[in-house]
Protein backbone atom coordinates (compact mmCIF):
# COMPACT_ATOMS: atom_id res chain seq x y z
CA UNK A 1 0.00 0.00 0.00
CA UNK A 2 1.30 3.28 -1.13
CA UNK A 3 1.21 6.11 1.60
CA UNK A 4 -1.95 7.52 0.27
CA UNK A 5 -4.44 4.35 -0.02
CA UNK A 6 -6.62 5.09 2.90
CA UNK A 7 -7.05 1.99 4.88
CA UNK A 8 -11.13 1.03 5.07
CA UNK A 9 -11.05 1.48 8.76
CA UNK A 10 -9.52 5.91 8.89
CA UNK A 11 -12.45 6.05 6.48
CA UNK A 12 -15.26 4.38 8.33
CA UNK A 13 -13.82 6.65 11.67
CA UNK A 14 -13.26 9.55 9.54
CA UNK A 15 -17.11 9.56 7.96
CA UNK A 16 -17.78 9.02 11.52
CA UNK A 17 -16.51 11.69 12.84
CA UNK A 18 -17.57 14.00 10.14
CA UNK A 19 -21.18 12.97 11.14
CA UNK A 20 -20.62 13.07 14.88
CA UNK A 21 -19.29 16.69 14.12
CA UNK A 22 -22.32 17.39 11.73
CA UNK A 23 -24.69 16.45 14.59
CA UNK A 24 -23.04 18.86 17.17
CA UNK A 25 -23.51 22.04 14.33
CA UNK A 26 -26.99 20.83 13.83
CA UNK A 27 -27.49 20.48 18.34
CA UNK A 28 -25.83 24.36 18.05
CA UNK A 29 -27.94 25.62 15.48
CA UNK A 30 -30.90 24.47 17.47
CA UNK A 31 -30.23 25.59 20.12
CA UNK A 32 -29.55 29.28 18.73
CA UNK A 33 -32.70 29.10 17.25
CA UNK A 34 -34.54 28.29 20.48
CA UNK A 35 -32.70 31.11 22.30
CA UNK A 36 -34.24 33.50 19.33
CA UNK A 37 -37.50 32.16 19.30
CA UNK A 38 -37.88 31.66 23.33
CA UNK A 39 -35.83 34.38 24.71
CA UNK A 40 -38.55 35.82 27.11
CA UNK A 41 -39.76 32.77 28.46
CA UNK A 42 -36.24 31.48 29.08
CA UNK A 43 -35.55 34.56 31.06
CA UNK A 44 -38.96 33.11 32.96
CA UNK A 45 -38.30 30.34 33.80
CA UNK A 46 -34.32 30.63 34.63
CA UNK A 47 -33.96 33.90 35.44
CA UNK A 48 -32.13 36.53 33.96
CA UNK A 49 -29.47 36.30 31.85
CA UNK A 50 -29.91 32.73 31.04
CA UNK A 51 -30.79 33.13 27.86
CA UNK A 52 -27.46 34.72 26.74
CA UNK A 53 -25.50 31.78 28.81
CA UNK A 54 -28.06 29.26 26.97
CA UNK A 55 -26.82 30.97 23.89
CA UNK A 56 -23.13 30.94 24.48
CA UNK A 57 -24.08 27.59 25.00
CA UNK A 58 -25.17 26.92 21.49
CA UNK A 59 -22.25 28.95 19.78
CA UNK A 60 -19.90 26.42 21.94
CA UNK A 61 -21.66 23.45 20.49
CA UNK A 62 -21.22 25.56 17.26
CA UNK A 63 -17.65 25.79 17.93
CA UNK A 64 -16.59 22.29 18.87
CA UNK A 65 -19.06 20.73 16.02
CA UNK A 66 -16.95 22.76 13.69
CA UNK A 67 -13.71 21.42 15.19
CA UNK A 68 -14.74 17.83 15.19
CA UNK A 69 -16.02 18.01 11.61
CA UNK A 70 -12.45 19.36 10.70
CA UNK A 71 -11.02 16.36 12.55
CA UNK A 72 -12.95 13.81 10.24
CA UNK A 73 -12.15 15.76 6.93
CA UNK A 74 -8.60 15.61 7.68
CA UNK A 75 -8.43 11.87 8.33
CA UNK A 76 -9.95 11.41 5.34
CA UNK A 77 -7.56 13.69 3.54
CA UNK A 78 -5.11 11.29 5.84
CA UNK A 79 -3.52 15.04 7.13
CA UNK A 80 -0.61 14.02 9.99
CA UNK A 81 -2.24 17.01 11.96
CA UNK A 82 -5.79 15.21 12.27
CA UNK A 83 -3.27 12.10 13.12
CA UNK A 84 -1.97 13.91 15.81
CA UNK A 85 -4.65 15.47 17.26
CA UNK A 86 -6.87 12.02 16.82
CA UNK A 87 -4.25 10.14 18.76
CA UNK A 88 -3.95 12.47 21.34
CA UNK A 89 -7.67 12.52 22.19
CA UNK A 90 -7.72 8.95 22.06
CA UNK A 91 -4.73 8.85 24.60
CA UNK A 92 -6.23 11.10 26.83
CA UNK A 93 -9.78 9.34 26.42
CA UNK A 94 -7.62 5.65 27.29
CA UNK A 95 -5.98 7.51 30.13
CA UNK A 96 -9.18 8.92 31.72
CA UNK A 97 -10.49 5.63 31.35
CA UNK A 98 -7.39 4.01 33.31
CA UNK A 99 -7.52 7.06 36.20
CA UNK A 100 -11.07 6.46 36.91
CA UNK A 101 -11.07 2.82 37.24
CA UNK A 102 -13.10 3.41 40.10
CA UNK A 103 -15.72 4.35 38.63
CA UNK A 104 -15.17 1.86 35.80
CA UNK A 105 -15.45 -0.98 38.42
CA UNK A 106 -19.09 0.32 39.20
CA UNK A 107 -19.53 0.00 36.13
CA UNK A 108 -18.78 -3.46 35.57
CA UNK A 109 -20.48 -4.60 38.62
CA UNK A 110 -23.76 -2.88 37.59
CA UNK A 111 -24.02 -4.06 34.10
CA UNK A 112 -20.64 -5.80 32.69
CA UNK A 113 -21.38 -5.12 28.63
CA UNK A 114 -22.04 -1.61 28.91
CA UNK A 115 -19.36 -1.03 31.33
CA UNK A 116 -17.13 -2.79 28.83
CA UNK A 117 -18.00 -1.33 25.50
CA UNK A 118 -16.28 2.16 25.28
CA UNK A 119 -12.99 1.39 26.57
CA UNK A 120 -12.69 -1.56 24.59
CA UNK A 121 -13.92 0.63 21.53
CA UNK A 122 -11.73 3.05 22.66
CA UNK A 123 -8.67 1.07 22.84
CA UNK A 124 -8.63 -0.75 19.72
CA UNK A 125 -8.96 2.60 18.29
CA UNK A 126 -5.89 3.77 19.82
CA UNK A 127 -3.82 0.82 18.84
CA UNK A 128 -5.30 0.87 14.88
CA UNK A 129 -4.76 4.32 14.95
CA UNK A 130 -0.52 3.13 16.03
CA UNK A 131 -1.19 0.64 13.40
CA UNK A 132 -1.81 2.96 10.50
CA UNK A 133 0.90 5.76 11.31
CA UNK A 134 2.66 5.21 8.07
CA UNK A 135 -0.66 6.23 6.01
CA UNK A 136 -0.10 9.80 6.80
Amino acid sequence: MSRKDRPIGITIISILIMISGALWILAGVMILADVAGFAEQIEDILGSGAAAIVGALGIIMLFIGFLIFLEGLGLWKLNIIAYIIALISLGLNVLGILLNYKYFLTLIINDLIVALINPIITILIFIYFIKVRNHF
